[in-house]
């Protein structure tokens, strides 16, 4: 389920309706957190893309509270590639600019 809202979630995005990505990504985000589906990687990055929505919808402080809590996931995880890290960086940086921290 969590990979199927996650994939319907990108399709809204791609075809510009943030409010109902938005809504995919948090419910595929519930079940995750619930059952355990996805790995440590998959979940960050599943709060990067509801923090793209929220931006995208003028929530930068929704957004920044997001990725905070992505980064945090990061901490705990350890054992997260490189990639997936700095990604997770370089969208907490843009969302620290938009709402001045």
């Amino acid at each position: 389920g969590a990979l199927l809202l996650q994939g319907f979630g990108s399709a809204k995005y791609g075809s510009g309706d943030p409010t109902g990505a938005l809504v995919a990504y948090s419910e595929a985000l519930q079940i995750s957190e619930c059952l355990c589906v996805l790995s440590a990687g998959e979940t960050i990055q599943l709060r990067q893309q509801i923090g793209r929505c929220r931006r995208d919808l003028g929530d930068n402080y929704g957004a920044l509270e997001v990725l905070l809590e992505a980064r945090a996931c990061c901490e705990v995880a350890g054992d997260l590639d490189s990639v997936t890290f700095f990604r997770l960086l370089v969208s907490l940086g843009a969302a620290q600019d938009a709402v001045g921290h």
